[in-house]
């Protein structure tokens, strides 16, 4: 469901109402009444929206990208062994 991903983007993001809203060309109180499926996004928020999901959906927020790249160091010696060649790389 678009409005559960939505909010799990805003909660992941750590941002607010006003911001997405912001984002999203709309004032926070439409955004809050299509949360609330109280209002039906029309055709071009629709369309903002998708691309909103698009950009920030498949991300994973820092705290759990870390932990999963100090769960696979662990696993892996040839893993860890490429972080930190990247992380020389990054300096």
């Amino acid at each position: 469901m678009t409005i559960s991903k939505i909010k799990r983007i805003i909660r992941r993001e750590n941002w607010t109402q006003a911001e997405v809203a912001k984002k999203l060309g709309i004032s926070q109180g439409h955004l809050s009444k299509v949360l609330r499926s109280k209002s039906t996004p029309r055709p071009e928020l629709q369309a903002k929206i998708d691309r909103l999901l698009e950009t920030y959906g498949g991300r994973i927020s820092p705290g759990e990208l870390a932990s999963r790249v100090e769960q696979a160091a662990l696993k892996s010696s040839h893993f860890r062994a490429m972080i930190e060649a990247a992380l020389k790389i990054v300096k």
